[in-house]
């Protein structure tokens, strides 16, 4: 593979990894607002 296009493999990456993070932050909120709605929290 040539430079440009190694760089280009991982602007990628970053870019599919920034949208699957997006996914997790809005899972984890929605998950920390169920737990916070329900009558028995959670014991850690």
């Amino acid at each position: 593979m040539t430079k440009s296009v190694c760089i280009h493999q991982i602007e990628h990456k970053i870019r599919l990894f920034e949208r699957e993070r997006e996914q997790v932050v809005k899972h984890l909120a929605l998950w920390m607002i169920s737990c916070k709605s329900s009558a028995t929290p959670l014991k850690y």
